[in-house]
């Protein structure tokens, strides 16, 4: 007979969490389909107003995108709310265990470094407001506006695919080319970290002794190795950034020329404003893999 695992601490505290991930991922949802809103209105525009000169239709199309706009500026701030609310929360159920916990593994002498615990509280805290975890509420828009791209034109659906396969590939050397150098970073800081806290407990006798000159250089040394990873780290990532920016850029431009072109050849369902959207749709596709 199998026994059943207990869920761990942390995996409870996320677990209360479930209805504020619930609506942050219902107002990503329709955060992410109001930013077709701005295509719509240029469609509309030349649609309607260019052709028949009417300012009055003009006007209510105008107040109509700013409403729009005011709506989604809305849910932004309620969506990065309710995520600041889940850190708190997190910090709330979790730091007091942490305290105890480090503090009977430092009598024991089996807690080095305690801050860095501290720490990594402090970063699981910060990742429920971060931008990587906004972009995974709105995967599921994505995969929504890839298959509408290729309803419009399996050409464009694997347009977009393959953009998207591009920016996982750019993602992943990222990561692969900045691990080494941030492992060597966060090593350095705690060492500096550990280095401080120990000289720190012992500053009389280090004054006493006259080592003060000595104990600071050390430091300096240590605090140099990590500045130098660390900045290792953020030149390669500055390149694989840029490099999917540009990916972004392009992947757009060819999704309207290959749209055009399928246009010309009929291939195009839906007609040539087909081509606009599924350009926009295409962007949104890649945007939570940027």
């Amino acid at each position: 007979m199998k026994t059943q695992s207990t869920p761990s601490e942390l995996f409870k505290a996320f677990d209360q969490l479930r209805p504020l991930f619930l609506k942050t991922i219902s107002y990503s949802t329709v955060i992410s389909l109001l930013m077709l809103s701005p295509t719509i209105y240029m469609m509309e525009v030349y649609d309607r107003v260019v052709n028949s000169r009417n300012g009055m239709t003009l006007a209510m199309l105008t107040l109509m995108i700013v409403f729009v706009y005011a709506v989604m500026e809305t849910l932004e701030k309620v969506r990065s709310t309710l995520m600041r609310a889940a850190g708190v929360q997190i910090h709330e159920q979790l730091s007091k265990r942490v305290y105890e916990a480090t503090f009977q593994g430092f009598l024991r002498k089996q807690v080095v470094g305690t801050m860095q615990i501290f720490n990594d509280l402090k970063v699981v805290r910060d990742f429920l407001a971060s931008p990587a975890l906004m972009a995974i509420f709105e995967a599921p828009v994505a995969i929504f506006a890839l298959a509408i791209n290729f309803m419009i034109s399996p050409y464009l659906g694997w347009g977009s695919a393959l953009g998207g396969l591009v920016l996982v590939w750019i993602t992943w050397m990222n990561e692969r080319a900045s691990r080494g150098p941030l492992n060597e970073a966060n090593k350095h800081a705690l060492q500096a970290q550990q280095y401080a806290e120990s000289s720190l407990r012992n500053a009389q006798v280090i004054e006493a002794m006259g080592m003060f000159q000595d104990v600071q250089t050390k430091w300096q040394l240590i605090q140099s190795q990590f500045i130098g990873a660390q900045a290792l780290a953020s030149n390669g990532g500055g390149l694989w950034n840029a490099m999917s920016k540009a990916t972004q850029l392009v992947t757009g431009s060819m999704l309207l020329g290959l749209g055009v072109w399928l246009q010309m050849n009929n291939m195009l369902n839906g007609g040539a404003s087909m081509m606009i959207i599924g350009s926009v749709i295409g962007g949104r596709i890649l945007a939570p893999l940027a």
